[in-house]
């Protein structure tokens, strides 16, 4: 009973001494949630954020930028301008896959067929997918998929047309 005394004493005590830093630690995580929905920055990297879910990715890059320029201690507009700079290059990269596939097919319609102008055609296609460099996390996966699939076809193709079978 004595030893039962003594515990809660002890306990009491300890309560009493970490009692302000709980209050302080529970003010601090208030404040920093009040900070961050009300700071401006915060909210204009929360719309590029949108921007960039919605797919404006170009919008999206130019408000995380302005964000980042004003505080660039917020993490969401670094991230944001990382995975917005992505997506672009991916947009890009299935534009001009687009573009390729429609010159191959003009070519490939021609009576005298240029076999070196679709082999460069289909080496830059590879080459400019191979320069993306990998999808980041937020990188949309229709954009992804798109742009393995025409990387697929070029690749593909081009085994077909220009590299000879061992046998």
């Amino acid at each position: 009973m004595m030893n039962q005394n003594r515990e809660s004493d002890r306990r009491l005590r300890q309560l009493k001494y970490n009692l302000p830093l709980l209050i302080a630690a529970a003010i601090g995580a208030v404040l920093l949630v009040v900070f961050f929905f009300y700071d401006p920055s915060y909210s204009d990297a929360k719309e590029a954020k949108r921007l960039f879910e919605s797919g404006q990715y170009e919008q999206s890059l130019v408000l995380a930028e302005a964000v980042y320029e004003k505080n660039a201690y917020n993490m969401m507009a670094h991230t944001v301008i990382e995975q917005a700079k992505r997506a672009i290059k991916y947009e890009r990269y299935i534009k001009n896959a687009r573009e390729y596939k429609e010159q191959i097919g003009q070519i490939s319609a021609a009576a005298d067929v240029d076999a070196l102008k679709i082999k460069l055609i289909l080496e830059t296609a590879i080459y400019e997918y191979a320069k993306l460099g990998g999808a980041g996390y937020m990188t949309p996966k229709s954009l992804v998929k798109e742009a393995d699939e025409y990387n697929g076809e070029f690749t593909a193709l081009y085994k077909e047309l220009f590299e000879k079978p061992n046998r």
